[in-house]
């Protein structure tokens, strides 16, 4: 089993629900006007990324063995840092492989006057542990169509079931800032050495892989 074959199961599964996907609203060299930038046309759509990281869920059940369940919505110190308003739900999946890391993934909702924008936030190895939101804005001049949204998706999960993804929180007296590492970059420009487990991190994570 590879990464591959649970990529083309996820595929197969998120045609079966029905996605809406969109194109980009205008040219990629193209500028989005001033008030695209306080308008949301349709908040709906964008469920179309906890349908992408539902999809990867129920391929992992089926192809790895992994366990998949819904689970109280974090509050308090494990509450996620990067999403102060309320979380409409939570879920888990986990790998019954040893050495692995769990994934969380946290359903957001924004009230716009067009709708309820619907997005996920993405965790590791707890719930409070977050590390990317998707879409991290939901206007129209932050919209590039949802192909980039799905990437993100896909990004974040395949590194966590192919164990190539890192992740680690610091701080000092004044922030507190996290990094991720993935193959070909890092968020923060951590590179991928030995300095990195030596690095004085608060919370370090990194799993083998589920495959």
């Amino acid at each position: 089993m590879d990464i591959e074959q649970v990529r083309a199961e996820m595929e197969r599964r998120f045609a079966a629900m029905d996605p809406q996907p969109w194109p980009p609203p205008r040219e990629p060299m193209d500028s989005p006007r001033q008030e695209e930038y306080s308008r949301v046309t349709d908040p709906a759509r964008y469920r179309i990324v906890g349908q992408r990281a539902t999809a990867w869920a129920e391929a992992a059940v089926a192809l790895l063995g992994a366990t998949y369940e819904a689970v109280p919505i974090p509050e308090g110190d494990d509450a996620p840092t990067s999403w102060r308003a309320p979380l409409a739900s939570s879920w888990r999946l986990a790998s019954p492989r040893p050495g692995t890391i769990p994934l969380y993934v946290h359903a957001t909702a924004s009230p716009q006057p067009a709708g309820m924008l619907s997005g996920v936030l993405v965790a590791i190895g707890r719930p409070g542990f977050d590390l990317e939101l998707v879409p991290d804005c939901g206007c129209d001049a932050c919209d590039w169509g949802s192909d980039g949204l799905l990437e993100q998706v896909d990004e974040l999960i395949a590194a966590v079931i192919a164990g190539d993804l890192r992740a680690a929180k610091g701080a000092d007296r004044q922030h507190e800032w996290r990094t991720l590492d993935l193959p070909g970059h890092s968020s923060s420009g951590t590179s991928r050495s030995r300095d990195w487990r030596r690095r004085p991190w608060s919370e370090r994570w990194e799993g083998a892989p589920w495959l």
